[in-house]
């Protein structure tokens, strides 16, 4: 969560990510940032139609960047996905793609975050992107906090305990 983390410009999104930045109204904060967004088809077509037109805005506008992977690719996946027995393909996907591009990997799923930290990539979450728009004054505290409590009670995956030290460290 701590934003002094050293992040590469590209950051590879998760459908969870996604899907938590729709229900907030805030998915177009995440192309304010001075990052380069990428993802996979994968991602994509987990997605729900509704969110799919959403995220589709960004990749017309050549926003955001979507990885295809081809019939062999696709064969590595799921020898990758036999290592990762608690990944989905979907997962997988992101993680294989952010290690191919020396990404920081964007996700809520406590799986995948491990996945990604024993194979030494820099991964973050919601927290760190609500935190990421304070700290380029792309939201308010007051904002943020109004965000993050909403996301609290939709998504109870959440860690509380560093939500509740994300809300404390906007009220000083």
């Amino acid at each position: 969560m701590d934003s002094t983390d050293t992040l590469t410009s590209i950051a590879i999104t998760d459908a969870n990510v996604f899907i938590d930045l729709i229900e907030i109204d805030t998915l177009y904060l995440l192309f304010e940032l001075p990052y380069t967004i990428h993802t996979t088809a994968f991602v994509i077509d987990e997605l729900m139609d509704v969110q799919k037109a959403q995220v589709s805005k960004f990749v017309s506008n050549n926003l955001l960047k979507v990885r295809e992977f081809d019939s062999g690719e696709v064969a590595h996946l799921q020898q990758v996905a036999m290592q990762h027995r608690k990944l989905s393909e979907t997962d997988v996907s992101v993680l294989v793609y952010a290690r191919e591009i020396n990404g920081t990997l964007l996700t809520s799923d406590n799986p995948l975050r491990k996945a990604a930290q024993k194979m030494n990539l820099r991964v973050h979450g919601m927290l760190w992107l609500l935190d990421e728009w304070v700290n380029h004054d792309l939201l308010d505290t007051t904002n943020a906090a109004t965000h993050l409590i909403y996301l609290m009670s939709i998504n109870m995956r959440l860690p509380t305990a560093d939500c509740v030290e994300l809300l404390r460290k906007w009220e000083k």
